[in-house]
């Protein structure tokens, strides 16, 4: 039983012992964020919505029509197939001690498989990956089929964290990270683990940090949206057309987006640029002292692809989250330049993005 002043009896939800003063990060201002919440959204709903649906619409259209013909199963949907890894003729990776692999906001469930396959493959850093859910071991993402302790080895090294849903806002996933990392510890006798945040997964482990979380070691974030996603925004203004009984189904079948989806998007919204985003710029105020929570930081994603900017503005991004979103603090991101898989969803499966992690986590040596 942990006693009041030990680090398992931090309250990841509250001001705990070792949690900072003021509320929490995620203290919402707001019951459901939306889309519009001043004139000059008003203004811009106004003249982008009528488009939005006219866009649904024609595309819904197109869709059927290509799909009678034989053109395409589905045109425009995101989620993709994963492709050939590229990761197998790289130099090996010796972990030193855990990586945990955070996933972010609908992270496909293949996504960490290249990377995974290319740590633990032979036999290496402990033959294989494990789930983690709720604090408990699985061999298997769907968490069908749990581990018993005897089933576990020690010598594990690389775990993936397994959230309640897909959509899981940061608020949520803190505290359920915050169990997944103290059952890794335990397993493994380290006090600590590396991890690595993937786009929402760096905001929950950021939440993590912000209320007193220590178990983590270093820590890279790929591809977060530390100043939130213009393209988040977009899909709150379509969840809010459609919420008044305009058709914006098939834009947002296209991910798909769902009222489910709300809460999570509102974290993700810009922090400036339109309403606010009380959550994560309440977070981003107390940077500095997240970061003092870990042993280093890196920045890595994309800034080659295409991505909504503000007002629609096409910048340069991963096709997600705009290369400028990465950036908190001081830190200034590392920008991958091998130009196979740049884009948002296959971040994981770039061979830069393999070595930036063998490199700062130290598995060269």
């Amino acid at each position: 039983m942990p006693t009041p002043t030990s680090p398992d009896s931090v309250q990841i939800g509250g001001n705990g012992p070792q949690g900072p003063k003021g509320p929490p990060a995620w203290t919402s201002l707001e019951e459901r964020p939306q889309f519009v919440t001043g004139w000059s959204s008003r203004l811009l709903m106004g003249v982008c919505g009528p488009i939005a649906v006219a866009l649904s619409k024609t595309g819904n259209a197109l869709d059927q029509m290509g799909q009678k013909l034989g053109w395409w199963q589905s045109l425009g949907t995101i989620k993709k197939p994963l492709p050939p890894s590229l990761l197998t003729d790289l130099p090996e990776s010796k972990i030193q001690r855990p990586v945990v692999l955070v996933p972010g906001w609908q992270t496909p469930e293949d996504r960490f498989d290249h990377l995974a396959e290319k740590l633990t493959s032979d036999g290496k850093n402990g033959g294989r990956v494990y789930y983690v859910r709720d604090g408990e071991f699985y061999a298997d993402l769907d968490c069908t089929q749990r581990m018993m302790l005897e089933d576990t080895r020690s010598d594990g090294k690389v775990f993936v964290a397994v959230f309640p849903s897909v959509n899981t806002p940061p608020n949520l996933s803190a505290p359920e990270l915050a169990k997944d990392l103290k059952a890794i510890s335990a397993l493994t006798g380290n006090p600590k683990a590396d991890v690595v945040g993937y786009s929402m997964g760096g905001l929950a482990t950021r939440t993590y940090l912000d209320q007193g979380g220590d178990r983590v070691g270093k820590f890279m974030m790929l591809g977060t949206p530390n100043r939130g996603s213009a393209l988040a925004r977009t899909s709150l203004g379509l969840l809010d057309l459609q919420a008044k009984g305009w058709d914006t189904q098939w834009l947002l079948s296209r991910k798909p987006i769902t009222e489910d989806d709300r809460n999570a998007l509102g974290w993700l919204r810009p922090v400036t640029g339109g309403p606010a985003n009380p959550q994560l710029a309440d977070l981003n105020s107390r940077w500095e002292s997240q970061k003092a929570r870990t042993e280093a930081v890196r920045l890595v994603g994309s800034h080659s692809r295409p991505t909504l900017g503000r007002y629609f503005i096409p910048v340069l991004g991963d096709g997600t989250v705009p290369g400028n979103s990465l950036q908190i603090g001081e830190e200034n991101p590392h920008f991958l330049k091998n130009r196979n898989h740049r884009n948002h969803g296959l971040l994981f499966s770039n061979p830069q993005t393999y070595l930036e992690m063998r490199d700062f986590f130290g598995w060269d040596k």
